[in-house]
């Protein structure tokens, strides 16, 4: 029998009301409190796949103002999660390798980054996109009409394929976006490597969604199911869905997209519909292995560098190329562009990487790691997860406190990133700096005794290990296996 409790966090979600969960009223955990939890987390983990595939009701999902729209990003990663793990779970009944905690963990922390940066931008974004609307809609449609919301769905994801195509033609643009590339391994992880500052284009694409008369919060729900819908098509796993190739993207045609192949560059920008690349000629089948990665690999696995690596190469280019035309071009033509060439470069002066893989495998990025290097990062990880959770649930009346928490976040995030490049000297130092600004936190914040306690260990026992390797008491200590 369904207990009372998980009717009311049912009714909760489907009311898009926001449960106070323990962590959030920091209260001391029950047998009670967690039950009720975890069927709180089932419930959402069977919405959250609904909306994934987009699976969702019209009528649920309409709302006329942008602040009572849910954010169902951050609702559905407790679907998102159990999908990776059923992922992996495949992978190794197939006989292959599971994630790598190299590319996991980045992928990961950049999926956290993106969200913290996401939620700090998002009052500025709806309050241009009101303003928008308000000021420069040529159309009236009516905000209740299933037809306005299909309109949205459509839209939104026709300008998506614009703003996907924008991020690789114009070298600036393509410099918030490669992060996203970088990975030379394809999995589901690889949709979490997104960069925050990704949503200052997204911003500029979008606008004329709203001047066409699609309401501000329509305009949101489409936004986030349009990505969600993105995130099951990062995947090795399914090979391919018949006719639906035709119409919808898939993990076959984004494995393409993701493919560093000479014949793939440039090629299916879609986000749900992939008849928009087969109208404006970017479409390109499946028809051989995809090597993921760069061109041009950037082997480091720093968000840092990630974030803002190609923006100094950019900038550096542009200050070497004689005459204004040329340190424009360099902006905002194509990254394979430089003088003399087409707008978007030559396809013969990228690597021929088919052609290396026919002669042997590709070599990956894959500083060694040992056991106890691997879980101390997953852990950290997941405590990351955790205190971004606790920080937007404490600190989001606070604009201040949010950026704070944003710039911690990245911190932290390159903490991690200098430990699995095996960057020994600083990792030492933004460990125990890092410990340190949690064990403040873990005080601070409104969480469970327990909760705190357990942060409170970790941290100490974290930061105590770093100070004491640092002072040379274990120099013979190796991190990496040799």
């Amino acid at each position: 029998m369904v207990s009372s409790a998980f009717e009311e966090n049912c009714s909760a979600i489907d009311n898009h009301t926001t449960m106070q969960l323990p962590w959030e009223t920091g209260e001391e955990l029950s047998a009670t409190q967690v039950l009720k939890s975890v069927e709180w987390l089932f419930y959402l983990v069977l919405k959250g796949i609904g909306w994934l595939f987009y699976i969702v009701d019209p009528r649920e999902t309409t709302f006329q103002h942008p602040e009572d729209v849910p954010f169902y990003t951050l609702q559905s990663i407790p679907a998102l999660g159990l999908l990776i793990v059923l992922e992996n779970v495949v992978r190794w009944l197939q006989g292959k390798t599971w994630l790598r905690t190299n590319d996991g963990v980045t992928s990961l922390s950049l999926g956290i980054l993106y969200l913290s940066y996401k939620f700090m931008l998002h009052g500025g974004q709806i309050a241009l996109y009101v303003w928008a609307y308000e000021n420069f809609r040529l159309f009236d449609l009516n905000w209740t009409s299933v037809w306005t919301w299909l309109w949205a769905a459509i839209l939104v994801d026709f300008m998506y394929y614009w703003y996907h195509r924008g991020l690789h033609e114009i070298n600036f643009f393509w410099a918030v976006h490669q992060a996203h590339h970088s990975g030379e391994d394809f999995n589901l992880c690889t949709a979490f490597r997104i960069t925050g500052t990704q949503e200052f284009f997204n911003m500029l694409f979008h606008l004329p969604v709203v001047i066409l008369g699609v309401p501000p919060a329509h305009w949101f729900v489409h936004r986030q199911f349009n990505l969600l819908f993105q995130f099951y098509i990062h995947t090795e796993v399914i090979k391919g869905l018949g006719p639906l190739e035709y119409i919808l993207n898939t993990p076959s045609h984004h494995r393409v997209h993701h493919g560093s192949n000479r014949a793939y560059l440039d090629k299916n920008y879609a986000g749900v519909l992939i008849i928009w690349d087969r109208m404006f000629g970017t479409f390109e089948p499946e028809k051989e292995q995809s090597v993921y990665g760069l061109t041009h690999p950037i082997n480091s696995f720093d968000p840092m560098e990630l974030y803002f690596g190609l923006h100094r190469h950019i900038v550096r280019t542009a200050q070497e190329s004689r005459g204004i035309s040329n340190k424009l071009s360099v902006f905002f033509k194509g990254p394979g562009w430089s003088p003399g060439k087409p707008r978007l470069g030559l396809l013969e002066d990228f690597p021929d990487v088919s052609l290396s893989l026919r002669k042997a495998p590709q070599t990956k990025y894959d500083p060694p790691m040992r056991t106890w290097t691997k879980v101390y990062v997953w852990v950290h990880l997941a405590a990351m997860a955790l205190l971004s959770l606790l920080l937007r649930a404490s600190l989001v009346s606070s604009p201040l406190s949010m950026v704070l928490g944003g710039a911690f976040a990245m911190f932290y995030a390159n903490s991690l990133g200098a430990l699995i490049n095996g960057d020994m000297v600083r990792a030492r130092w933004m460990e125990i700096i890092k410990c340190l600004v949690c064990l403040v936190m873990a005080q601070t914040l409104s969480v469970p005794v327990l909760a705190a306690r357990a942060f409170f260990f970790l941290f100490l026992a974290s930061g105590t290990l770093w100070a004491t390797v640092l002072e040379g008491k274990y120099e013979g200590l190796n991190l990496h296996s040799s």
